[in-house]
């Protein structure tokens, strides 16, 4: 390994679910330093980055990934058991998600 060197990046979530890492995921470091661009997670949770090089120790960085904007209505449970005038057996729940279908939890929409 050298200041050339190829770096590689993976993502993985802390909860076991998968954690698509979108864009580059390799950058050639110039003079010592490697540049990545563009890189997006789109599902919320607690996340690691894992950077790594062949004959080098490799790095484990930890990252929040939060909710989008708000963006459509989810269906968490549907009502069921309707009969006129009477209260639903069980009643609707819905939730707010973003455009990555994650559970938006604070802001407005």
């Amino acid at each position: 390994a050298d200041s050339t060197s190829v770096i590689s990046v993976r993502a993985n979530r802390t909860d076991g679910l998968n954690a698509s890492l979108h864009g580059p995921s390799q950058s050639v470091a110039v003079n010592g330093v490697a540049y990545f661009d563009n890189l997006t997670l789109h599902k919320a949770g607690a996340t690691t980055l894992e950077f790594w090089s062949p004959s080098l120790t490799s790095l484990v960085v930890h990252i929040n990934v939060t909710a989008a904007p708000a963006a459509q209505l989810h269906i968490a449970r549907n009502a069921a058991q309707a009969t006129g005038g009477v209260r639903f057996g069980s009643q609707p729940i819905v939730e707010i998600h973003d455009v990555y279908g994650n559970l938006v939890t604070n802001g407005s929409a």
